[in-house]
């Protein structure tokens, strides 16, 4: 998991992240993977956001779309007119899964916009990458208000190299025994970086680089060599399109350059410590394609332990097919773009299964051009918090007993219906469905029995189903099913449901296979439409269906009732 950052306050400060949702099982799963490491407030309504952010300062906000007085855009709107929020990164965490809404979001300014029911490890990583952009944009920021620069310029038909140190480094001239000759840059350079001048010109000539870039020794005004970081790009070109003057600026950056000795005098020391914990350590030689690691990194894939060294290439075909275009997609950005590599996908062991990896690593040697030479990077098994997730969500919004949505997902999926039918002009159906005579099969047989019959009910309600409709269990013996994409008229879509209710019907009078037992149970189901209706909430459907169903108790069970 990635460090939390200090984005705000003194060094001992949490970022702290604003959560509105008005599912607590979402708020409480929000609480429960960003508590560790930032300082989170949790509210249930936009209005309650806005006060809440018109009392302090947060460092990011999560936000809901479909909420009781103000939705998510809104919500957006007035936190926008605050003076404390200016330009406060949003995550939009929503069960609205369509275009429109995904592009409104991002007109309004959001930074993310993610899809219920969403992988928390995944955005807790978002999160991570956000917070750690918007440190990053702050510190440039304050780097830039106080850089410690100088400025110069370089006439190419002269040589002649005028420097302006302002608030940079003092410079010396090297003691050459010219006359009148204009000032050049050798005059300023250590023997062995005149030559990293020219190659830096040539290749932004020739548009290998971006801009005139190079790292040279300088002689300083206390007489000694120091790293100076020179970037700069044309101002004047001839007429064959031939630079003739650059301007720029340049830094010292001797710290940088010392810590990158320090690196590489501690890498071995780093190796042995990582082999200690276990963790995969690899060093990748871009060039030549080899990647040598360490004895763990053979461990977690059950690669023979003496066998440090294979190719990059067979490296790579050991990651899951469909983890492979992100995984390449992260290490491009690194060796292209200078970012770090961060990655977690799958693996395949020596046994034939995958693993859960999470790697990270960064580029550590370019050449004169930036081409990368040399990466480094770790790799470590997470398979089993990979699994602790997936349990957590099922757990979350799914039944435990029969693997159907639970009552918390079922309500997203209404809502979302809903918005659909008001774009779509389109009609749906909720049917409420309670098993007869079930207490008395449970009581006769056992629970084990009963269980065993919801599990079977489950199935057979699937059955009927197609891809876009939802079976959920509510609770109980009680279940709902959830028809979508139902025309607008409604005869015709009342025609459609009761000849998908009588299907159920048919399908739960069969007999029941309990253990040694044959059973029967037959199911009552209230049906009732519903469109786009914003101002009707869910809960008022499910009761009006809950209505009918008991309308269908009351007329003798295993029959059908409409509500209106």
């Amino acid at each position: 998991m990635a460090e939390a950052l200090v984005i705000q306050g003194d060094a001992g400060d949490r970022p702290s992240i604003l959560a509105v949702d008005d599912t607590p099982a979402i708020l409480q799963l929000l609480q429960v993977l960003l508590c560790d490491d930032y300082d989170i407030v949790i509210v249930d309504s936009g209005l309650a956001a806005v006060e809440a952010f018109a009392r302090k300062t947060f460092d990011l906000v999560l936000l809901d779309l479909l909420m009781p007085q103000i939705d998510g855009f809104e919500t957006l709107k007035r936190l926008k007119q605050l003076p404390n929020f200016a330009s406060t990164p949003v995550i939009f965490l929503t069960a609205m899964d369509d275009l429109a809404s995904e592009r409104c979001a991002l007109e309004l300014g959001a930074d993310e916009y993610i899809v219920k029911p969403f992988k928390p490890m995944l955005v807790r990583l978002r999160i991570d990458n956000l917070l750690q952009r918007v440190h990053l944009q702050r510190q440039l920021e304050m780097a830039l208000a106080s850089a410690d620069k100088g400025l110069w310029e370089w006439d190419l038909r002269t040589g002649r190299v005028s420097i302006d140190a302002c608030w940079g480094e003092r410079l010396s001239l090297v003691r050459h025994d010219r006359n009148d000759d204009p000032v050049r840059w050798e005059d300023y350079c250590h023997p062995d970086s005149v030559c990293l001048i020219d190659e830096a010109k040539a290749d932004y000539q020739a548009g290998r680089l971006p801009a005139f870039d190079v790292d040279v020794q300088l002689l300083n005004a206390n007489e000694q060599w120091v790293w100076i970081n020179l970037y700069g790009k044309a101002v004047m070109t001839s007429a064959e399109g031939d630079f003739v003057r650059l301007k720029g600026t340049y830094r010292n950056i001797e710290r940088r350059k010392q810590a990158e000795i320090a690196l590489q005098k501690s890498e071995e020391r780093f190796r042995f410590v990582m082999e200690t914990t276990g963790e995969g350590i690899w060093d990748w030689r871009v060039v030549s394609g080899e990647v040598v690691h360490n004895a763990s990194f053979s461990r977690i894939l059950g690669m023979e332990e003496h066998n440090l060294e294979h190719a990059a290439s067979f490296i790579r075909s050991l990651i899951h097919p469909d983890d492979l275009a992100s995984a390449m997609g992260q290490m491009a950005a690194c060796l292209d773009e200078g970012k770090d590599f961060v990655s977690e996908h799958r693996m395949r062991h020596v046994d034939g299964h995958y693993v859960w990896v999470a790697e990270k690593g960064r580029v550590v040697e370019r050449g004169a051009a930036g081409q990368p030479i040399r990466a480094v990077g770790s790799l470590r098994d997470i398979s089993e918090r990979k699994a602790l997730e997936a349990e957590y969500k099922r757990l979350a919004l799914y039944d435990p007993l029969t693997g159907l949505p639970n009552r918390r997902l079922l309500v997203d999926r209404l809502r979302q219906a809903i918005i659909q039918n008001r774009r779509n002009k389109e009609c749906g159906v909720l049917m409420f469905l309670d098993m007869d005579r079930f207490k008395q099969i449970n009581d006769t047989f056992g629970h084990e029995s009963g269980d065993m019959l919801l599990i079977e009910v489950g199935c057979r309600l699937s059955s009927c189903m197609r891809e876009t409709d939802t079976v959920a269990r509510l609770g109980g013996d009680e279940f709902i099913v959830m028809l979508t994409e139902l025309p607008d008229e409604r005869m015709v879509a009342r025609y459609d449901a009761e000849r998908v209710g009588n299907k159920i019907l048919d399908v739960l009078n069969q007999p029941y296979q309990l253990g040694q037992n044959i059973c029967e149970s037959t199911p009552s189901i209230g049906l009732t439409l519903f469109g786009g209706d914003a101002t009707e909430s869910v809960e008022a459907i499910i009761k009006r269906a809950d209505g009918a169903m008991y309308e269908a108790k009351m007329a003798g069970r295993n029959r059908l009732r409409f509500s209106i």
